[in-house]
């Protein structure tokens, strides 16, 4: 509905990371959940299935963003997670009240801040953490999109028993390539080359 009223908004790179994580958290949220209940209690099964869903689903757009996997990121989202619903309401309140009565809606504005800059403190703190190296562009992003649509297919119970194992063999196969490069460019420049070498 959004994008009959604005289509540009399918360029807004805020507009998609909403959609991915909304889609994340409808779709990859339970079942995740209930895979991590499997060794930790329900309600911390749930805690963290929330901003692995989100983190996932954002993932290929991520990496059009900025090449590279924030291995902090699920760490900063749990950290995020307290503040969003309060930024939220207290942000649409603001927005519905705006009009109809400034001051009030200038009020909620100022208490919206504090739980806003805690979560831009996680955010530019998280940020300046390292990365795990990923490959740039549409190369990366195609790559973490298969990785997505492989793991959800290793988590729906209903897929047939090949769909699951062709994910599973699909995700192992992209991560020993993308470390493997990883790796291997890592090594090769810590072993640098041969003085003889022409």
């Amino acid at each position: 509905v959004l994008l009959v009223g604005d289509p540009w908004l399918a360029w807004s790179a805020g507009f998609v990371l909403s959609v991915a994580a909304t889609a994340g958290l409808l779709l990859l949220a339970p079942p995740l959940a209930d895979r991590i209940a499997r060794v930790v209690p329900n309600r911390l099964a749930l805690v963290l299935a929330v901003p692995i869903a989100a983190q996932l689903a954002c993932q290929p757009v991520l990496v059009l963003l900025q090449p590279g996997i924030p291995v902090f990121g699920v760490l900063a989202n749990l950290f995020a997670e307290p503040a969003v619903p309060i930024v939220t309401v207290l942000g649409l309140l603001t927005c519905l009240l705006g009009p109809v009565v400034p001051p009030l809606a200038a009020g909620l504005a100022v208490l919206a801040w504090v739980p806003a800059a805690w979560i831009g403190l996680v955010a530019r703190t998280t940020a300046r953490l390292p990365q795990l190296g990923w490959p740039a562009g549409a190369t990366g992003a195609a790559l973490a999109a298969v990785l997505l649509v492989a793991g959800v297919l290793m988590l729906m119970r209903s897929a047939a028993g090949r769909f699951r194992a062709l994910g599973a063999a699909t995700t192992t196969l992209a991560l020993i390539v993308v470390v493997g490069a990883a790796t291997g460019g890592a090594v090769g420049r810590l072993a640098g080359t041969p003085g003889d070498w022409t």
